[in-house]
């Protein structure tokens, strides 16, 4: 039983890599946590709250007053963590639509933003979409664009140019589950408390 879920899994792997080792290099994951990220697919596995804490900086402007920052000490390159697009689309009309129809998103997207409720509906929704671009990236899959918000943890990494930051980002398109997920990794040792830069 043990040596058939070993090659089952093994096989899985083996797979794994053959369909994505182009991509993994391409963003510099390094081959050492392709594994970890196999198995955190799986499920799929969210467990960057087992590193990043949420803290409040009421000093700084709003709009930037929550942010993530390190539980404990984090060595560099010792593991691989999914962050959810917790919301894709593919347009700002389909975005605006969204937002008027689904109170839960808009209220999630609006607590990510840090922006409070607006008179009513409409104005609700204007105030999202004028600062939606703030958290706002994008992917391709083949010709098609399309646009996403990273969940509560990986909106409020802290942008930083790639000299100084601790943790790397990619997106990664899983092609088996037609999902997309962003990755991200300590790139150098990441002191307890200290604020997560991508």
């Amino acid at each position: 039983f043990f040596f058939a879920q070993f090659r089952m899994a093994s096989q899985v792997y083996d797979d794994f890599v053959e369909r994505y080792a182009e991509l993994l290099r391409g963003m510099e994951l390094p081959q050492a946590l392709w594994p970890n990220l196999c198995q955190k697919l799986e499920g799929p596995t969210f467990d960057i709250g087992s590193i990043l804490t949420f803290y409040v900086d009421e000093d700084a402007v709003p709009g930037s007053q929550y942010g993530v920052a390190a539980i404990e000490e984090v060595a560099a390159y010792s593991d691989v963590y999914l962050l959810d697009h917790m919301w894709t689309f593919e347009d700002t009309e389909q975005a605006k639509l969204q937002l008027l129809h689904f109170e839960a998103l808009r209220e999630r997207v609006a607590g990510i933003l840090e922006l409070k409720a607006a008179e009513n509906l409409e104005e609700d929704v204007a105030q999202i979409m004028k600062h939606l671009s703030l958290v706002t990236d994008s992917y391709l899959v083949g010709e098609q664009t399309c646009y996403y918000i990273l969940d509560e943890v990986g909106a409020r990494l802290c942008p930083a140019e790639l000299e100084d930051a601790g943790f790397r980002c990619a997106v990664f398109y899983d092609q088996s589950q037609e999902m997309a997920y962003s990755l991200l990794w300590p790139i150098r040792d990441i002191a307890e408390e200290e604020a997560a830069t991508a």
